[in-house]
C-alpha cells in the first residue's frame, strides 16, 4: 500500500502506515513523532522518532475510549513538532483518535469534527467507532465519563452480522417500573431507562446526534 498523508491542522497528520520509503516524505513535512494504531507496532527502523503504539483492531469488538487520553496526551506533546497519526490505510482506527481529538480539543461535535478531517483526507470510521465518538459528544467531550456511560452499560451493545448494529440499555430490576424512551436510529434502536449519570436531556441529545451523522453511514470496510 502506498504511503500517504494529510495535514488536517498545523502540526497534525493523518496517514497510512509508513515503512522505510517514507522517511524522505517524513521529514519533508518535519514529522518527529508517530502514533501507530494498529495490530502492530512500526518496525525498529523507526527508532529515529518518538513513538506510541496503541494495539487496535478495526472491528466490532475494539474499544477505543480507554485510549483516548494517552493519545491526546502525545499529541499535545509532540503537534508543535509535527506528529503523524496513522493506522493501516489512515481511514478508520487512526481516523477515529483523530476526531476525537479535535472533538475534545476544540469543543465541536462529531459531525463538524469528521467534516473538518474530511476536507483534507476521505476518512470512513466504522460503525463501532462512530458510537463511541457519538458517546464521546453526549458526555460533552469528558472521555471519563464517556469510559462511565460504557462501563455502567447505559447504552449497551449487541453487534449482529454485516453492517447493522442494534443497541439495548437493561434496566436493573429495582427500576423496572422507570419510564424508557426507545430512539430509533439507522444503526439499530438505543433504549434509555434514565438520563446517564445525571445527564440531562441526554436521549434527546442522542437522537439529534444519531439524526446528524449515521443517515447515509457507509458500509463498514475491514482492514483499514
Amino acid at each position: 500500500m502506498r504511503f500517504t498523508l494529510n495535514e488536517i491542522i498545523s502540526g497534525l497528520w493523518l496517514g497510512s502506515r509508513p515503512d522505510i520509503s517514507a522517511f524522505p516524505v517524513l521529514r519533508r513535512r518535519k514529522i518527529t513523532a508517530i502514533l501507530t494504531v494498529e495490530t502492530n507496532p512500526l518496525s525498529l527502523c523507526f527508532g529515529y522518532y518518538k513513538t506510541m503504539f496503541i494495539k487496535a483492531k478495526d472491528d466490532w469488538t475494539q474499544d477505543l475510549l480507554d485510549s483516548l487520553n494517552r493519545a491526546f496526551n502525545f499529541i499535545d506533546q509532540n503537534i508543535s513538532k509535527g506528529i503523524l497519526v496513522h493506522c493501516r490505510a489512515g481511514i478508520s482506527r487512526s481516523a477515529t483518535i483523530v476526531i476525537a481529538y479535535l472533538m475534545c480539543k476544540l469543543r465541536i461535535s462529531y459531525q463538524d469534527a469528521l467534516n473538518k478531517v474530511k476536507q483534507r483526507r476521505w476518512v470512513n470510521p466504522n460503525p463501532h467507532f462512530i458510537k463511541q465518538l457519538v458517546v464521546l459528544e453526549v458526555a460533552e467531550f469528558d472521555t471519563a465519563l464517556a469510559c462511565r456511560l460504557r462501563d455502567n452499560k447505559v447504552l449497551q451493545k449487541d453487534f449482529s452480522s454485516g453492517h447493522r448494529v442494534q443497541h439495548y440499555s437493561q434496566a436493573p430490576k429495582a427500576e423496572v417500573d422507570i419510564p424508557k424512551i426507545t430512539i430509533a436510529t439507522p444503526l439499530g434502536l438505543f433504549e434509555v431507562f434514565r438520563m446517564p449519570l445525571g445527564l440531562r436531556g441526554a436521549a434527546q441529545t442522542f437522537q439529534r446526534i444519531s439524526d446528524e451523522t449515521l443517515h447515509g453511514l457507509d458500509l463498514f470496510c475491514p482492514y483499514r
